[in-house]
């Protein structure tokens, strides 16, 4: 997307503005989001597999070992 900022993977954005562009992309959220939730690389939560397929459609994450699909990269705003 023409004029978005290109922010690498260990700069967050420094300002409200600079926020409000980057995470408007969709993919800025979810790479964001991964990072925070696993930081060693998305790892199934029921057999520690990191073997994992991303579902874009149905945004979450399916373990190509077990099959386990209930888990999506939100779940990390999730009380509980």
């Amino acid at each position: 997307m023409k004029g978005m900022l290109a922010m690498s993977e260990t700069q967050v954005p420094q300002t409200l503005q600079q926020a409000v562009l980057y995470y408007a992309d969709p993919n800025n959220c979810l790479e964001f989001i991964k990072q925070l939730r696993w930081p060693n690389g998305v790892t199934c939560p029921t057999c520690g597999c990191q073997r994992c397929t991303y579902i874009k459609s149905r945004r979450l994450f399916i373990c190509r070992k077990c099959k386990k699909t209930d888990y999506r990269p939100t779940a990390v705003f999730k009380s509980g």
